[in-house]
């Protein structure tokens, strides 16, 4: 038995439960016919993403009782990781964004972002009244 680090993120997700079977549902095959799993780790597990209710239509139209469970997933660490990755790469290029920005404001106006003086901004030179660059 593995036991969960509180450190690691949990994804939200339901299960559906057979409870005539004592299963776990999988699917509907191709002629309509119920699919299930001994284990939770052979079930299809909803999330926001997935629409529990097409299931549980299916469930009831064929009158078969179950039982929606809540469960948590550990995402596995290279997928963590990944994502991680991604967010970091994200704020990475929000903030090269916002100083684009800044530049252009600073372009545009003639004026500096940082202190708003008209005089400190000189083409491509730093800001020296706001302390932006050396006074060379």
């Amino acid at each position: 038995m593995s036991f969960h680090n509180v450190d690691e993120p949990l994804i939200e997700a339901k299960a559906v439960f057979i409870l005539d079977t004592a299963r776990w549902f999988t699917g509907f095959g191709k002629k309509k016919r119920l699919q299930s799993a001994w284990s939770l780790a052979g079930a299809q597990l909803f999330n926001s993403h997935c629409s529990l209710n097409e299931a549980i239509e299916g469930l009831e139209k064929k009158k078969i009782k179950y039982d929606v469970v809540p469960v948590g997933v550990l995402l596995p660490r290279e997928v963590r990781h990944r994502e991680d990755l991604r967010a970091k790469y994200q704020e990475k290029q929000k903030q090269e964004e916002e100083q684009r920005l800044k530049e252009l404001e600073e372009l545009r106006t003639g004026n500096c972002i940082e202190c708003g003086s008209p005089d400190c901004f000189n083409g491509d030179e730093l800001c020296f009244s706001c302390g932006d660059g050396l006074p060379f």
